[in-house]
């Protein structure tokens, strides 16, 4: 109202001669109350929708790993790859084949024509052999 109030304070100041005269008073303040309430609510609208320094969150969750897990990644990737070159060969092409290549106990055990219980005993063995190496690094395994 106090905006209404102001422009039409400004109606009473003295006009150029071209300036056009209000036909209809009435009219000619309803419209221009209802064009300052469209006005408002543009205005709320848009303080809405940006933030104030209390609502921008300290910390902004990402899905990308930060610099330092790629790099603990890397160096555990690195351990494992090394700890799967120290296994006996035999134990390696199990572990290889089972985890590398997903073939199952009866599959890895008819490639190698060895039975599925020395399928099972390599497994466990190439598995015990990697949680150690990585225990020795200092990574939970």
């Amino acid at each position: 109202m106090q905006d209404a109030w102001i422009r039409l304070e400004k109606l009473n100041t003295p006009k150029p001669a071209d300036s056009p005269d209000i036909q209809n008073p009435v009219a000619y303040i309803r419209r221009m109350i209802a064009n300052l309430i469209i006005d408002r609510q543009r205005q709320f609208s848009a303080q809405a929708r940006v933030f104030t320094a209390q609502e921008v969150p300290e910390t902004i969750v990402s899905d990308t790993p930060s610099p330092f897990q790629v790099l603990a990644s890397q160096q555990e990737f690195a351990v494992l790859q090394q700890a799967i070159r120290d296994l006996p060969d035999r134990s390696r092409q199990v572990f290889l084949l089972y985890r590398g290549q997903g073939l199952s106990m009866k599959e890895v055990a008819a490639q190698l024509q060895i039975s599925p219980r020395t399928v099972e005993n390599h497994l466990a063995f190439a598995l015990s052999h990697c949680r150690k190496r990585l225990r020795e690094v200092g990574r939970n395994a």
